[in-house]
């Protein structure tokens, strides 16, 4: 047999595959299986561990969340530790502000001058005054004006003497002035005037409220009005309410008088919404008036011509002031009429109830003479006693009470004549509280009308 040529690259012993076809198929077969399989085993591996390090990254945002958090509330509680900081620091912006508006409204600087020159030797000739507005830091007598800052400012007087005495002398004639305290000399300086020696002083006094002219008084003084009668009669429309459920049971059972009280107290109740919102119309239209009286005043300060402005304003407010005025007194009455009338019926519920008490001791004392108990007799008697005692106070409760219906029904009609006149000059735009619909007046809604705060401290 010749030999296979080389270039047919022949293995040099025979090879034969004697595995059958279905035994190869089926190892191939498990080969594949195998594969799949670690595959699969690799994968779930690989999630199991993504999950274990989501979980980590989850826990350690957690973890930096609640730190975050725990930072954020003890930063928070440090601020409110020192929030009377900040509100310390706006009060004083805001008296700051107050004081130069007072200084360049309400101060009446020629009055002023001419008391300072009454109080001064007729040798002392006023060169200059300086007014400077109060700055953080400065010193001064408290007191308990609505511009206690605790003062207004300083002055800074120039002033021209012939002697050196009369210059030491000013700091205690000026210590006279009304508005003026601690006045200290700050300088006395010898001036050669033609040959002849003059002694130029400065000296510093600090301004209280008593140099105010009182402008703002008057506005104060209706808008803590108007605070109060707003507040007295949200408490009459509450109590109204409380009262008519008393007064319709009794009406139930026939009892006329309630049914007709009842009926004006539900006017009272439905009424008072509208009385509310005319007493803060007009508090609006005041209030605008003094921040129109401010603006003028700090363009007067400024240096603007607004002295008519100023006037108009001032003139404007002193009218819706007035307004106010014949608004609240009438209101104020009817408040104080309502609050007679519960008294008067607590009154009347007192002195019934004392009645009620003496009829079932005279009762009592009745059963014991029946049934021949010493002294029964007389304590019969004093049962008796005691009950017509009761029964007079009782009658004398209802005559007050009468009264005191027919007293606020008075000053019921009063008030709503005053609210119409009111509404007359100064009609409501827009309603502070939502009609009523089934007889109680609602709670007041968002009053688009600014309301002044009942605290003497003003803000302009």
């Amino acid at each position: 047999m010749a030999a296979v040529p080389s270039s047919i690259k022949a293995p040099r012993e025979p090879q034969v595959n004697l595995v059958p076809p279905e035994v190869a198929g089926r190892k191939a077969r498990n080969r594949r299986v195998g594969v799949i399989g670690l595959t699969l085993v690799l994968f779930l591996m690989g999630a199991i561990a993504a999950g274990v390090w989501a979980q980590g990254v989850e826990s350690n945002a957690k973890d930096k969340l609640a730190a975050a958090k725990a930072d954020g509330e003890e930063l928070t509680a440090k601020i409110a530790k020192y929030e009377y900081v900040v509100q310390a620091q706006t009060a004083f912006e805001s008296a700051t502000d107050a004081s130069i508006i007072a200084g360049a409204s309400e101060i009446q600087w020629a009055t002023m001058t001419r008391d300072i020159q009454k109080r001064l030797p007729m040798t002392v000739n006023i060169t200059s005054i300086t007014w400077n507005p109060t700055t953080l830091g400065s010193s001064g007598d408290a007191d308990t004006s609505p511009f206690a800052v605790p003062d207004v400012g300083s002055i800074d007087i120039v002033a021209q003497t012939d002697t050196w005495q009369t210059a030491v002398d000013l700091a205690p004639a000026l210590s006279t002035v009304p508005g003026l305290t601690r006045p200290n000399v700050l300088s006395i300086v010898p001036v050669d005037q033609n040959g002849r020696i003059v002694y130029s002083v400065v000296v510093n006094a600090r301004l209280t409220y008593l140099a105010l002219s009182g402008h703002f008084q008057p506005w104060w003084n209706a808008m803590r009005d108007q605070n109060q009668v707003l507040e007295g009669l949200a408490k009459v429309s509450d109590d109204d309410k409380d009262y008519l459920l008393i007064l319709r049971l009794s009406a139930d059972f026939g009892d006329t008088d309630a049914k007709q009280l009842a009926a004006e107290l539900q006017g009272d109740v439905d009424a008072i919404p509208q009385w509310i919102d005319q007493v803060a119309t007009l508090a609006h239209l005041v209030d605008r008036d003094r921040i129109a009286i401010d603006h003028a005043a700090t363009d007067i300060y400024d240096g603007v011509d607004a002295n008519e402005d100023l006037a108009a304003a001032q003139e404007s407010q002193n009218q819706h002031i007035a307004q106010l005025n014949a608004l609240t007194l009438p209101l104020k009455q009817f408040i104080e009429a309502s609050n007679a009338l519960y008294a008067a019926q607590s009154d009347v519920y007192m002195a019934g109830a004392k009645v009620s008490a003496a009829q079932l001791e005279r009762d009592a004392a009745k059963r014991a003479l029946s049934e021949g108990e010493d002294y029964a007799d007389e304590r019969v008697a004093d049962a008796e006693w005691a009950l017509s005692r009761a029964e007079r106070e009782r009658d004398a409760a209802d005559a007050r009470f009468a009264e005191a219906v027919s007293d606020l029904s008075a000053k019921r009609d009063a008030a709503a004549a005053a609210v119409e006149a009111a509404a007359a000059v100064a009609p409501v735009v827009v309603s502070s509280a939502p009609e009523s619909t089934d007889g109680d007046a609602g709670g007041t809604a968002s009053d688009p009308l600014p309301s002044a705060s009942p605290s003497p401290e003003v803000t302009p």
